[in-house]
């Protein structure tokens, strides 16, 4: 998932001071379940700019309606500020728009190797660190 920030408040450093923390959480429909949480700091040198965070988040069957994803500024959390309770932003994301792989592709199937045996490790401070059952490597 690709998810553009871009800050919409005034800067103001005697109140946000160099830095401002945010927290960005992707809840499920229900807002039951946390699948994806980041902690994102804006610096007040880029508090103009777009930014974009990459993450993952799993997707279920049956695909959910919707995910909602918040970013909540961890300095005013809890904080009564006007008529909310903490500053940030509530956005909703419809799946059915989202361009999902039809099907994921098979794995690549393994090289057919024989183990190798340790003889060859030259040096025996290397050997110490195999586990003592370990009597072979991996031919890759």
């Amino acid at each position: 998932m690709e998810l553009t920030v871009t800050p919409d408040f005034q800067w103001d450093e005697k109140v946000h001071g160099n830095s401002e923390a945010f927290w960005v959480f992707v809840e499920d429909v229900d807002s039951e379940v946390l699948l994806h949480h980041e902690y994102f700091l804006l610096k007040k040198k880029y508090a103009e700019e777009e930014h974009i965070l990459n993450f993952f988040v799993p997707i279920f069957e049956p695909l959910p309606p919707q995910y909602f994803i918040r970013v909540v500024s961890d300095k005013w959390l809890g904080k009564l500020i006007g008529r909310s309770l903490g500053v940030g932003a509530h956005v909703r994301l419809s799946l059915a728009s989202c361009n999902l792989q039809a099907n994921l592709a098979p794995f690549t199937s393994l090289c057919p190797s024989s183990p190798s045996p340790l003889s060859p490790i030259p040096s025996p401070s290397l050997l110490q660190l195999q586990r003592p059952s370990c009597q072979c490597h991996s031919g890759i």
